[in-house]
């Protein structure tokens, strides 16, 4: 049998990386340990109700989102809507509602209300734009050379010095600045000011969710998959890789069931501790185990899903709770503040009727869910204590809910809720909604691995969310295939 190329995981990362791959005419198969592929795209449905388990919003759409759907084979955009951008500051008991219409309404309307920080305000999204044009890929077109990696100054400066700089009047301003760090879940202290821009901007300049949610973008992918002739194989793990040659080049996959597969390059969109351990002792160099030691993982979260029987919360709208204006101790595992996100949607159930959903989720450690539970690890069985821990956690939600938007409590049902340990089945090994934490001077790790044709690209290889898992694969692609498989992708797409 001729080589393949392995796909390892089929979150968005690896469903567009499998699909990419094929389209250069690569034989691909995507290999997935669960029964099903997805990953946080994945839906699921209670009392004939959907409902997201990790893909809620994203942004790019005035940059490369619908570029890239356009090279996987996407036929136009599918429908979005446009969310409400409401902020919850509990410790100075203000709600602001921000503009979704483009980063130059939100600049604006922040200088409005904080007329004393107009310049710092400026300086802030002066410098995000800057930060983005100078980056490659938020274009498909970006030429050769600008794709190249470059330090910027950005890149040595924390998003909590640069806040610092700014010496900000108003204490409320460091958090609405930097609102979206709770879309990347590192800390404003560590992660580079670069990296945080880049997620925050596409957010600030467009916040929008897929009608129907993952959805549309899974059944679309799968149909993909089909069409292009993918393998997918489910409910199976890559367990070692076998008959190396000189170059230290795999050439052998062996997976759980008992399968060989011949392999002629092998990319993980998984977590490092998923890959890792599977690569020859002797190949990892100190400074590779090193990085390695230096990774954290983000936070994971504590969801309710539900329905709301009432007009309290603004329909389509993301309304985000915070618990102190210091976001290094809400995103940090260890202090006791958090944030708690609340998106509420207008969707038809499987029987046609329009339903409020909603979803609420708090920040939470996988940590702190195993230590309040006492459980040892994410596979333990459930105690009356862990089912304790989901009813106290539930409550607790729900008043941060009612203290926003008061009486919410009579007209929220709630269906189901799931924790940090839910959170490791649908992204192991645990469950972090933001993989890896981006920190200051710590490489990650993307790209070419020790095995010559082995490559990384994970959840927050390059940035997180569905925009940057997407872009990952795409960059990854034009790494490894080169400028002319790239550009003839782009040509096929009439880009």
């Amino acid at each position: 049998m001729p080589p393949i190329t392995l796909v390892v995981g089929s979150g968005n990362a690896g469903l567009t990386m499998a699909i990419l791959l094929a389209r250069a005419g690569r034989r691909v198969c995507l290999l997935e340990c669960q029964s099903s592929i997805g990953g946080y795209l994945r839906r699921f449905t209670r009392r004939g109700m959907r409902f997201d388990t990790g893909f809620h919003f994203t942004g790019g759409f005035n940059s490369c989102l619908h570029q890239m759907l356009q090279v996987l084979g996407f036929e136009g955009m599918p429908a979005v809507m446009p969310l409400v951008n409401r902020v919850h500051l509990t410790p100075a008991n203000r709600t602001f509602e921000l503009p979704n219409s483009g980063i130059d309404d939100k600049e604006a309307c922040l200088k409005d209300l904080f007329p004393a920080d107009a310049d710092a305000i400026a300086k802030y999204y002066q410098t995000e734009k800057q930060i983005v044009k100078e980056t490659a890929m938020f274009d498909l077109h970006d030429d050769h050379e600008k794709f190249r990696a470059r330090l910027s100054p950005y890149d040595s400066i924390t998003l909590q010095e640069f806040l610092d700089d700014l010496q900000l009047k108003a204490p409320e301003l460091p958090v609405l600045l930097a609102q979206m760090a709770l879309c990347h879940g590192s800390l404003p202290k560590e992660t580079p000011m670069t990296h945080h821009c880049r997620v925050s901007h596409g957010l600030d300049d467009s916040l929008r969710r897929f009608e129907h949610g993952g959805d549309v973008i899974l059944k679309r992918m799968k149909e993909i998959l089909a069409e292009l002739g993918i393998r997918v194989i489910t409910s199976a793990r890559l367990i070692e890789l076998a008959d190396f040659n000189n170059a230290n080049r795999c050439r052998t996959a062996i997976l759980s069931t008992g399968e060989s597969l011949p392999v002629r390059e092998i990319y993980f969109a998984t977590h490092p501790d998923v890959f890792v351990p599977l690569l020859p002792q002797g190949l990892l160099t100190p400074s590779f185990q090193r990085r390695l030691r230096r990774n954290r993982d983000s936070c994971s979260f504590f969801s309710l899903y539900g329905e709301l029987h009432s007009q309290l919360i603004p329909s389509n709208s993301l309304t985000q709770i915070v618990s102190s204006l210091d976001l290094n101790r809400v995103l940090s595992p260890d202090f006791p503040d958090y944030a708690t996100a609340v998106i509420n949607t207008n969707e038809a159930d499987s029987s046609g009727i329009m339903r409020r959903n909603v979803t609420a989720f708090r920040t939470m450690s996988l940590s702190e869910a195993l230590s309040q539970t006492e459980m040892k690890s994410p596979n333990d069985k459930r105690t009356a204590k862990y089912q304790d821990f989901k009813r106290s956690k539930t409550e607790d939600i729900l008043n941060d809910v009612n203290d926003v938007y008061p009486g919410t409590l009579e007209g929220f049902e709630v269906f189901a809720s799931a924790t940090p340990l839910t959170c490791a089945k649908y992204s192991p090994p645990r469950g972090s909604a933001y993989g890896v934490m981006r920190e200051l001077a710590t490489t990650r790790i993307f790209g070419r691995l020790p095995v010559g044709n082995c490559f990384a690209l994970g959840h927050n290889a390059l940035l997180p969310g569905f925009l940057g898992t997407m872009m990952g694969a795409f960059i990854l692609f034009r790494t490894v295939l080169g400028e002319e498989p790239y550009q003839k992708l782009l040509k096929e797409a009439k880009l």
